[in-house]
């Protein structure tokens, strides 16, 4: 059986999602990445938007089922934007391994989850996906592991 996991882009430097900025000085992950905010809501839906008709609470946080899916947020190719930039900017990809998928929310374009319901299999830097083909094997093959 294929072990399910979870793909969540974070700031290296506070560990928080890639939107998170406690302070105006000190600017998101995603901001740095791309100089500005961006709303696309065809692309960046909110959860309710997207299939996901769990509330969010406390302990609930925001990835992607696939590095596809997270391509597909993350990624614009006219502003020429890839995973390679988050890298630059002191991005992460933490990958989990699912363990209590009842507390898993799959989006058509995101995934939310418990933060109790996986566990972590690896930090990956965002480039490396594009890197090494042979990467997501790995990751799979260490989730089985643990």
């Amino acid at each position: 059986m294929k072990t399910q996991l979870i793909f969540r882009m974070v700031d290296a430097r506070n560990k928080k999602g890639m939107y998170y900025s406690k302070t105006t000085k000190r600017l998101s992950l995603w901001t740095r990445t791309y100089g500005f905010y961006v709303e696309d809501w065809t692309r960046h839906p909110h959860p309710y938007e997207d299939g996901i008709s769990e509330s969010v609470e406390r302990d609930h946080r925001f990835g992607f089922n696939s590095v596809s899916q997270m391509r597909r947020w993350v990624c614009d190719h006219e502003m020429d934007v890839g995973l390679e930039n988050f890298e630059e900017m002191e991005g992460v990809v933490k990958v989990y391994k699912i363990v209590r998928p009842r507390k898993v929310y799959n989006g058509s374009r995101q995934v939310m989850f418990d933060k109790r319901a996986v566990k972590l299999v690896a930090c990956v830097p965002p480039g490396e996906f594009e890197r090494n083909p042979s990467l997501l094997a790995q990751l799979e093959e260490e989730a089985q592991k643990c």
